[in-house]
């Protein structure tokens, strides 16, 4: 019976250039839309505004002129804001002014009855009246028709000391439907020069932004099959130069982890292929030749498998801590007697080898932790120490407290570490020179292990190095009391 498989099909977006293309089009037609929209169905009614803001300010310079000055402000406004204007007293119904600016002008045509009509709207509005007409409205309608066409009459009754007047003043409008069929054809010109700008500027910015994508695209493809050496380049703005060193700084970074790789396969292999071959090599000598059964050559086999086992140990302890298997078991202990526990297992290995191992501390801390990793952290540190430390050899581990905090350090005269290594030394197998020791103590994967369980602690730690002049590893925890030392303590340090 077949399974049937259902293969979803990945949707592959459009690229850089379609994208701008298609989103200037749209802009570019939603411009032109805007700009019909306003042109063809506001232009009246921005242009009445417009009027009636003329109008306006001339009424405002009217009414600010002194009585004897009046009329000839009234004047002088028809004349600057091409006005036709009509000024009549009121009570005596006489017509002080008159302004015929244009041969269009409505209100001198209009019958009289027409201006009580206005006159008395006026009242009823406060003093103020406007009115949208033509001569035709007026002609043949004996009161105003209210029309959107045409001139604008506007109203307004102004007292004047013990005199009160009545101004009629007439805008005309210019004709909307020849501007609105020139803008039609504007329109027209407008849309193909957008579409041209459109093309060059969408092309530009494909040139600015989608050629140098491409380019680190095809360089990615090339970072993935293993070429470290690529360069990626986008010089052609902020963004793309910042991909572009970005990229160039993870190649770099995949380039040393590709080599750090190769050296941990490099120096796994060795370190499984030395004991090996030496557990083999005196097995073959003890079948082989008479009397090289002894106890010397079974000792070697002995110890050869047990720095094997701990190397597999260590592998696989470091898997399981990465993968989060082993969690630190939390109890209180006082780390100072932990201390001169582990420096009393290496008396035997230091008196025989000629090393110095000091402990310097003066009081007694407790702190909380699991006592068997932070063990294997101070005995990581002394076996580094150990391994790194040639002719000098003199080894101390202190502790020290500084508030609720307490440090343990272990410093060796060794050859130190160069300041651009240091952030590597905490990775397996990390050796600072190219060649590969075995170890004298331990697995090599000491310091990878440290780091695991410090951070599983929620531990500060780090190294201060220099060449030439040795190295210091250390760790800080919270305290959780601190004690005075007692004659006996003394004894033991």
């Amino acid at each position: 019976m077949k399974n049937d498989v259902n293969i979803k099909k990945t949707r592959i977006p459009p690229d850089i250039q379609t994208l701008l293309f298609i989103s200037m089009v749209i802009f570019g037609l939603a411009t032109i839309v805007i700009i019909w929209f306003v042109q063809s169905k506001l232009i009246n009614t921005f242009y009445k505004n417009a009027k009636l803001n003329e109008i306006e300010t001339a009424i405002h310079g009217i009414e600010a002129s002194d009585d004897e000055s009046f009329e000839k402000a009234c004047y002088f406004s028809s004349f600057k804001y091409k006005l036709c204007l009509n000024l009549f007293e009121i009570g005596s119904e006489k017509e002080v002014l008159s302004s015929d600016y244009s041969a269009d002008c409505v209100i001198h045509k209009i019958p009289t009855d027409v201006f009580y009509t206005y006159y008395s709207l006026a009242m009823k509005n406060g003093g103020t009246y406007i009115d949208y007409v033509s001569t035709t409205d007026i002609l043949n309608a004996s009161t105003p028709a209210g029309n959107d066409n045409g001139n604008i009459i506007y109203c307004k009754i102004i007292n004047r000391g013990d005199k009160a007047y009545f101004l009629v003043l007439d805008a005309l409008q210019t004709p909307t439907l020849a501007i609105n069929a020139a803008v039609g054809n504007q329109f027209i010109i407008i849309m193909l020069v957008m579409i041209v700008a459109t093309f060059v500027l969408t092309m530009f910015l494909s040139k600015i932004l989608s050629s140098p994508l491409s380019r680190m695209n095809q360089s990615a493809k090339q970072l993935a099959l293993g070429n470290y050496e690529i360069k990626f380049e986008g010089n052609e703005c902020k963004e793309t130069y910042e991909l572009s060193a970005s990229l160039n700084h993870a190649a770099s970074e995949l380039a040393k982890a590709d080599s750090l790789q190769k050296e941990l396969i490099a120096n796994v292999s060795h370190d499984l292929r030395t004991p090996l071959t030496l557990i083999r090599g005196y097995a073959e000598v003890m079948r082989d030749i008479p009397g090289e059964n002894s106890p010397e050559n079974i000792q070697i086999i002995i110890d050869e498998t047990s720095h094997l086992s701990s190397l597999v140990s260590d592998m696989l302890d470091l898997s399981r801590i990465k993968a989060g298997e082993m969690l630190p078991e939390v109890s209180e202990f006082c780390i100072t007697d932990a201390i001169i526990e582990v420096i009393e297992r290496y008396k035997k290995f230091t008196d025989k080898n000629g090393y110095t191992l000091d402990f310097i501390c003066d009081r007694k801390v407790y702190i909380k932790a699991d006592r068997t990793m932070i063990l294997q952290v101070i005995y990581n540190f002394i076996n580094n120490a150990i391994n790194y430390s040639y002719d000098k050899k003199e080894i101390t581990v202190e502790q020290t407290v500084s508030g609720n905090q307490v440090s343990i350090s272990v410093t060796d005269r060794g050859e130190g570490i160069e300041e651009d290594k240091l952030k590597y030394i905490w990775d397996r197998y990390y050796k600072i020179d190219k060649t590969h020791d075995r170890p004298k103590i331990g697995s090599g994967l000491g310091l990878s292990i440290s780091k695991q369980i410090l951070q599983k602690h929620s531990a500060s730690f780090g190294v201060q190095s220099k060449p030439g002049e040795g190295s210091t590893f250390y760790f800080s925890l919270p305290t959780v009391k601190v004690e005075k030392l007692n004659k006996d303590d003394f004894e033991n340090i």
